[in-house]
């Protein structure tokens, strides 16, 4: 049968295994856990850009890069904050399942501004910053958390 899922959201879902899978592997390094790889693992393995939705082909990876790092911020401040789901769904105007599909890593249909005013619905201060780079033909986004 085949799957319902669009591509985009297999990519996600496929996105979450591999950070959580990476995830467990540096938690288990940190407990002093030894890990050898074979020989043919190594060869399958693939340095990052640095950018994981640039390395899987993503269309616009710096932003979905952002749009990731806001929803990460916003996930901490709620909590922070001890809120529940539902609280949080009246707190910014929202549905709970959508409160939960947005903490599930969901950004389809918000955008970064849309992001950043949930936000400061939770009290954050957002700050834009532009800088023009004088070398550059095509400019970066990137969010920085303080």
């Amino acid at each position: 049968m085949p799957s319902t899922r669009s591509k985009k959201s297999r990519r996600t879902v496929s996105l979450r295994r591999s950070v959580n899978s990476i995830s467990l592997s540096a938690a288990s390094k940190k407990r002093g856990a030894s890990h050898d790889l074979s020989a043919r693992d190594e060869k399958r393995m693939t340095l990052s850009s640095g950018n994981v939705f640039a390395d899987l082909g993503f269309e616009h990876p710096d932003e979905e890069f952002a749009k990731a790092e806001l929803v990460r911020l916003i996930g901490g401040r709620i909590a922070a904050k001890k809120l529940s789901q539902r609280k949080v769904a009246v707190l910014l105007g929202m549905h709970q399942p959508d409160v939960s599909r947005l903490l599930n890593g969901v950004t389809t249909g918000y955008s970064i501004g849309k992001l950043t005013t949930l936000l400061t619905s939770l009290g954050a201060d957002v700050e834009i910053q532009v800088r023009f780079a004088p070398r550059k033909t095509h400019g970066r986004l990137s969010v920085l958390a303080l």
